[in-house]
């Protein structure tokens, strides 16, 4: 996957990308699938919040990351 396919997912905050059969039927929904290579999935629940919470710590982290460089 690449950089921009990752940003254009996590735009959505309670959206992630996991490694096809590593989906949680019970918290999360699968949105589309790459075959062989990976999931796009959607949280829901109180799982949700959680994601949403630490979606902006990661962003910022790599933003960072790219004005050093």
């Amino acid at each position: 996957m690449t950089l921009n396919e990752s940003d254009f997912v996590r735009r959505v905050p309670n959206r992630l990308v996991v490694k096809v059969g590593h989906t949680d039927y019970e918290s999360e929904r699968v949105l589309m699938e790459e075959p062989g290579r990976f999931q796009v999935v959607e949280r829901f629940g109180p799982s949700d919040d959680v994601v949403a919470h630490i979606a902006p710590r990661i962003r910022r982290a790599r933003n960072r990351r790219g004005r050093a460089a």
